[in-house]
């Protein structure tokens, strides 16, 4: 019979035999693809899923990290790519027009070690240059897809590789080694805090230990210098300027550290590197990298850089003596056996609020090491001192004052090592000293 139906049936009929095909270049079964080959006129890319770690790597040009942000990238262009246009499904048309005789790039894609998807690429279209003519291998059949995707194959294997240093997860180390002008030692037990074992005993800073590891985290390689390096000598890198280890004990509970990742870095002056960069490499790899050296500067070199900023503690009662010795002038307060160092109740006030305090100091930040730095923070025979006497025979506790700085006077302090260590002086103490203590006492 005839019946009489709406005409809107009619804008869903078909207008031509490709109005119904899928224009999705890529088949959502085949995204599961663990493998990725592409050629291109650079040379050869190949990248697979790491077994163990189920992270990207690339296996050609050479065994390398790769940058999943990268290849993740790759795999949303490809899940998102559509065809453009269907141009022949002929198997037997002629591929010269297209380019697609000597195809400039391709791409497989596999999985289990069987290509799932594979796509030539050949000349750019002439009425739309922005697209490109392409052979889908499993069906023969010709199309023109968006050029993007195609260029982002043509980028140098380079582009594909990891270009973070290294990654090191703070939480799954348990031992840092530091190799510069001094061996530096960290350590830390399950649950506790860490602490500096070489090359003195003491606790180390949180703050300047989390920063560590993110100034590690954080070093981005500028340069592949060399892939496969056998002789790393002409780098600098034999004998290395500094070196980070770290290590972890995993579960076990004894004393045996297994490698978790190590850098070497060259000195900044090495021939073939730019004044900025440096060289270095890591712990199982050939290759040579170049990163930035302004950024490797904010690793620590020395073990004073890491202590911890409480810089002691003892209590108010432990000081019997206080002596201040400035512009040749000695002023010595002596604590009496019932506690009190002056009948001046307001000077006693005072001097018990400066004892503690000094006994509690904090320092703002660590500043250099060693008797070489002293004139250049302004500390000399001149300086004003401070010197605690504690009973028991403790070691006195000694503060040079050096010259000013914005957030208070460097003062230097000799610790655990018998070097000098340079610090920022607490400015508000600093003027409670200056104002209500010892006037006279005025850092140069």
């Amino acid at each position: 019979g005839v019946q009489v139906v709406n005409d809107a049936i009619l804008d869903f009929l078909p207008v031509s035999s490709t109005s119904w095909r899928s224009t999705a270049l890529v088949d959502s079964r085949t995204l599961g693809f663990d493998h990725v080959t592409i050629t291109n006129p650079i040379g050869a890319l190949e990248l697979e899923v790491d077994p163990e770690t189920q992270l990207w790597k690339m296996t050609q040009p050479i065994a390398a990290r790769a940058d999943l942000f990268v290849v993740n990238s790759l795999i949303q262009m490809l899940r998102t790519a559509r065809v453009e246009g269907f141009v022949t499904d002929d198997p037997t048309a002629a591929f010269e027009p297209f380019g697609l005789d000597a195809p400039s790039s391709s791409l497989v894609l596999g999985r289990a070690g069987a290509p799932v998807f594979g796509i030539k690429f050949g000349r750019n279209s002439t009425n739309q240059p922005e697209q490109v003519f392409a052979q889908l291998q499993s069906r023969s059949n010709i199309v023109v897809v968006a050029a993007g995707l195609l260029d982002m194959l043509r980028r140098p294997h380079t582009t594909y590789r990891d270009h973070s240093l290294v990654t090191v997860s703070p939480a799954a180390v348990d031992r840092v080694e530091i190799r510069t002008r001094e061996r530096v030692v960290l350590e830390r037990d399950p649950g506790k805090p860490w602490r500096i074992v070489e090359p003195f005993a003491a606790a180390a800073d949180p703050e300047a230990v989390r920063s560590l590891f993110e100034s590690v985290n954080r070093l981005r390689i500028v340069e592949f210098t060399k892939d496969i390096v056998d002789n790393f000598a002409p780098y600098g890198l034999d004998t290395p300027d500094r070196q980070y280890s770290f290590f972890s004990r995993g579960n076990s509970q004894v004393s045996t550290n297994t490698l978790l990742a190590r850098i070497d870095f060259s000195g900044n002056q090495i021939a073939g590197s730019r004044v900025d960069t440096v060289f270095a490499r890591c712990e199982g790899e050939s290759s040579v990298y170049t990163v930035p050296y302004g950024d490797t500067l904010q690793l620590p070199r020395a073990a004073y850089e890491l202590r911890d900023k409480q810089l002691w503690s003892f209590d108010t009662a432990d000081v019997v003596r206080c002596i201040v010795e400035h512009g040749g002038t000695t002023n010595v307060w002596d604590r009496t056996d019932e506690g009190v160092w002056t009948g001046d109740l307001v000077l006693n006030a005072s001097m018990e609020e400066v004892m503690h305090r000094v006994g509690n100091l904090r320092v703002v930040s660590w500043k250099a090491k060693g008797r070489g730095s002293l004139a250049l923070y302004g500390v000399g025979a001149a300086s004003a001192r401070m010197i605690l006497e504690l009973k028991n025979g403790e070691t006195p506790r000694v503060l040079e004052f050096g010259r000013e700085s914005g957030r208070g006077p460097y003062v230097a302090v000799t610790l655990e090592d018998v070097e000098p260590v340079i610090f920022v002086f607490p400015n508000e103490l600093a003027a409670f000293l200056k104002r209500d203590f010892f006037p006279s006492v005025k850092p140069e």
